[in-house]
């Protein structure tokens, strides 16, 4: 396995676990926010909008969680999981500026052969 392959995995399952740590205490907070809400005032709306934005952080939650599995099994030298980590990479492009960088570098570094074995003679 390429060096470049290693560092695009190892960043890719660093920066998901972190976001991890981030998205999961807000989750959290989302689902007990409610309970705080009918104390306060009985609008709908709020209601709506708090599950539509706990379904957009599961929905992130579910692929940072399949992007940390991808890496773990690129690291351990699974060929079909650069294919995954291209998706995820494609999708982080939008995730401007951090993510622009890190899914160029995830593209350029899984879009690359891996090099032939030296032989030592």
């Amino acid at each position: 396995m390429d060096i470049h392959h290693k560092v695009a995995a190892w960043l890719r399952l660093v920066t998901s676990a972190l976001l991890l740590m981030v998205l999961l205490p807000v989750m959290a907070a989302a689902l007990i926010y409610p309970q705080f809400m009918d104390e306060m005032s009985h609008e709908e709306p709020v209601g709506y909008f708090i599950w539509v934005m706990f379904g957009l952080f599961a929905i992130v939650v579910l692929m940072n969680v399949g992007e940390i599995v991808a890496a773990i099994f690129c690291l351990r030298g699974s060929r079909n999981a650069r294919y995954w980590l291209m998706a995820f990479a494609a999708l982080s492009l939008f995730n401007f500026p951090v993510g622009t960088a890190l899914g160029a570098y995830t593209l350029w570094a899984m879009g690359r052969s891996d090099p032939p074995p030296r032989h030592l003679s």
